[in-house]
């Protein structure tokens, strides 16, 4: 890679499983393009001796960062608690010169020969003409489980890309520019879960919309679940419907007329509508429902607002199929129920 490459800054919060941390960074220095392009961060308690002493015997070039915070407390048994993003992630984030930022857990292992590269050309193509430089990008990831079972999605991950109705990653990666503006890498207002959840969801809010399937293969070893306590803190309840409009409107104040150009216009309007993307170009038919504002694309998932057009003839011919449209639904509505006409609204 030239002088001009961009840094990627992978971030990693652990404690005392020095096994999974030391595959992933086997997997990390064996498929990576070039060691100088990355920035590798390691996270840990003060007091996890266990890593404290596999970060001084490895080898690999990677940075740590030592916390002695525990910010959170649980609402139920009144244990103080490490905050995750607030205590490590982003202290790490802070302290570096990265150009991209990637979190990821210590019991994965990245499966893309020269992912760094990959990563870069992904991304740079991608905001080739966006100068303000905000992106979200996720991997693919596959879990697998203790049986070898392995899937694309988790059941929670089905529910809640339902229930947002937008696309998340558990391992996004953001530009720096994209953190700067929403003021953190992950949302540190929750300690524990649901961080990379409210991220993808304030994104999908917000007027860019700007999410990215990137070429690049993580492998998630799931644990099984068992009966131990998890902490929980109040603001993890009282933040779960607040954080994304949070990213969203911070976002929006950063784009001022980005709204546009990040909108679609319907080539027709019938029963379907029929898209382009603007972001891979795919042309998609969707349902038209007059009350629905964006649209996603079956093929890179990236929402966009729908719009009318700008140009005042293409937005009347527009508005006239719209109305067409809305005239024949209220007929074959009228038809099937019988009703007169004076009673379908």
């Amino acid at each position: 890679m030239n002088s001009n490459s961009k840094k990627l800054g992978i971030f990693i919060c652990t404690r005392n499983r020095i096994e999974g941390l030391s595959s992933l960074l086997d997997s990390i220095f064996s498929k990576c393009k070039d060691a100088d392009s990355l920035d590798v961060w390691i996270g840990f308690d003060y007091d996890d001796e266990a890593t404290k002493s596999f970060i001084k015997s490895t080898q690999y070039p990677v940075s740590h960062y030592i916390n002695y915070n525990k910010s959170a407390t649980c609402m139920g048994c009144k244990t103080q608690y490490v905050n995750r993003h607030k205590d490590v992630i982003q202290p790490m984030v802070d302290n570096s010169k990265a150009d991209y930022h990637w979190v990821l857990n210590d019991d994965v292992t990245v499966e893309t020969d020269d992912f760094d590269l990959v990563i870069e050309q992904s991304i740079e193509n991608f905001l080739n003409n966006k100068p303000d430089r905000i992106f979200y990008g996720m991997p693919n990831i596959f879990f697998v489980d203790k049986n070898g079972i392995i899937s694309s999605e988790l059941p929670d991950d089905v529910f809640n890309k339902k229930t947002f109705a937008t696309e998340y990653s558990c391992y996004p990666i953001l530009t720096k520019e994209t953190s700067d503006v929403i003021g953190y890498f992950l949302p540190t207002e929750f300690a524990t879960n649901t961080a990379d959840i409210a991220l993808g969801s304030g994104i999908g809010l917000s007027v860019y919309n700007r999410k990215l399937k990137l070429p690049v293969t993580v492998r998630d070893e799931v644990e099984q679940e068992n009966n131990k306590h998890t902490h929980m803190e109040k603001t993890d309840m009282d933040n779960a419907h607040d954080v994304q409009f949070e990213i969203a409107h911070k976002l929006n104040d950063f784009a001022e007329g980005i709204a546009n150009s990040e909108s679609v216009t319907p080539v027709n309007i019938g029963i379907f509508q029929t898209f382009v993307c603007n972001n891979c170009g795919h042309t998609y038919n969707e349902p038209t429902y007059f009350e629905k504002m964006v649209t996603i694309c079956p093929n890179c998932k990236k929402v966009s607002f729908v719009s009318l057009a700008q140009d005042d003839k293409k937005r009347e011919r527009l508005y006239k199929l719209f109305h067409q449209c809305r005239f024949q639904l209220r007929g074959l509505l009228r038809f099937m129920t019988g009703q007169p006409e004076e009673q379908v609204k």
